[in-house]
């Protein structure tokens, strides 16, 4: 499975060069003293066992760093980010079982907002696979399952780590990776009577659980993604 908007590095530090790599730096700098980036997915799920799910990027403490930063690209990375971006929804909307496809762009930034909602849990993993240029068979992995009463979601942390070692993909240093989060948010339409995860997962409400890991440890396959609930 290939993983979507995962730009070469290659390209991307030739754009910071040639527009001022000095000011990203202390732009970033200044950022990792004043808060942090969390990629947030939003699972909720209904009593049908249809449901919406969102990825959206969030910022705390420095709002301003993705526009600040995004400013000092190299135009041609902007256009080149923005036309994979709509590829991926063109290939959404061509999807069966997949509706009401919401997202901001986000000018200079890529995609920060992205949503949609899905009429059970195999057009959800066709929908993920179809993002990422591929289709899923019979062999292929579940992102996520929807029972009557449970809900199981893999544990990709490995599957991105071999991922990026196959394409040999250069990775930001950690004191970047360190300052962005992966968290997961699952909704039930009743409330949750047992949850299992590879960490521990925060109960917010009776209906809503999360988990929140430090993007190093996803991408190195360090910790497991994967959670169990049931309801």
């Amino acid at each position: 499975m290939r993983f979507p908007i995962l730009l070469k590095t290659q390209d991307l530090n030739r754009s910071l060069y040639t527009t001022g790599l000095k000011s990203a730096i202390l732009l970033l700098t200044l950022f990792l003293f004043t808060g942090c980036i969390e990629i947030v997915e939003d699972i909720t799920v209904n009593a049908d066992r249809s449901g919406t799910v969102s990825y959206r990027l969030e910022t705390s403490g420095a709002g301003g760093f993705i526009n600040g930063l995004a400013s000092l690209l190299d135009v041609s990375v902007e256009d080149n980010v923005r036309r994979e971006a709509e590829k991926l929804i063109r290939a959404l909307q061509d999807q069966e079982g997949i509706s009401n496809i919401g997202y901001n762009l986000g000018g200079r930034s890529g995609i920060y907002f992205l949503q949609f909602d899905f009429s059970n849990y195999r057009s959800f993993n066709d929908a993920l696979y179809a993002i990422s240029g591929n289709q899923k068979t019979f062999f292929s992995p579940g992102y996520i399952k929807i029972g009557r009463s449970r809900i199981r979601k893999l544990n990709f942390s490995p599957l991105l780590n071999k991922y990026i070692q196959k394409e040999g993909l250069e990775l930001p240093s950690p004191l970047i990776t360190d300052n962005i989060n992966y968290k997961s948010v699952i909704r039930t339409p009743a409330d949750i009577k047992r949850v299992r995860s590879g960490v521990t997962a925060n109960q917010k409400s009776p209906r809503q659980t999360m988990q929140k890991f430090m993007l190093t440890e996803v991408i190195n396959g360090e910790v497991n993604t994967g959670i169990k609930v049931r309801y």
